[in-house]
């Protein structure tokens, strides 16, 4: 049984309501296709550091990143903290994503080749810890692709969600990084391009042996 704290009940809440069947279906049928879309062109660029192995995806939802990873041939696995998401990843994509939070799964170290933290690290309670685990469970050489909205004074206002614990620049998510014994293999800025989780900050990452 997951158990969650009163923020992360409304956490939780909040993801419930996304991955509800609330939405025509029409309309989460392109949600699912222009997030798969993404997700394909990103790992494009994540499969230049890093060959195709084992990856896990933090705050999966409902198993776009694994689908798309699943079609490339990875052998894929993550986790997210809505039932409802889990269950549609499964239903719609025959993948098994495990249901509760990061930093509470007992997760095998030196286990995989990538992990894929795309608008999620921003909602953890602590990203110190998550980056910790995330060091564990990846080989050597293994990446982490972050991405994160960009906090400075134009658009934190203008973009901001009640639910993003902790916010990040450039510096300051490159500082963490480091800290870990990760390498910088590239930080940038994306842009604006209407969604809220942008202007927003895809860096990626490579661990070293330190």
């Amino acid at each position: 049984i997951v158990q969650f704290t009163a923020e992360e009940e409304t956490a939780r809440d909040t993801e419930e309501k996304i991955w509800s069947d609330s939405k025509p279906t029409r309309e989460l049928a392109e949600i699912r296709r222009i997030r798969i879309e993404e997700a394909d062109l990103n790992l494009s660029i994540l499969e230049k550091y890093v060959k195709v192995g084992k990856i896990f995806d933090l705050g999966a939802a409902s198993g776009f990143v694994l689908k798309a990873a699943k079609d490339r041939g990875w052998i894929v696995d993550g986790n997210e903290i809505s039932y409802a998401a889990v269950k549609d990843a499964k239903s719609k994509y025959n993948i098994d994503i495990k249901y509760g939070f990061f930093d509470e799964l007992k997760l095998k170290e030196n286990e995989y080749d990538a992990v894929n933290m795309w608008n999620a690290l921003e909602h953890t309670m602590n990203p110190d810890d998550i980056i910790k685990i995330t060091r564990k469970i990846l080989k050597e050489g293994g990446a982490v692709h972050i991405r994160v909205p960009e906090k400075n004074s134009k658009t934190v206002s203008k973009w901001y969600e009640p639910h993003h614990i902790v916010e990040f620049t450039r510096k300051s998510l490159n500082l963490l990084m480091e800290k870990h014994g990760f390498r910088t293999e590239f930080i940038e800025y994306a842009p604006d391009n209407g969604d809220p989780h942008h202007p927003h900050i895809d860096g990626l990452f490579i661990k070293e042996n330190i």
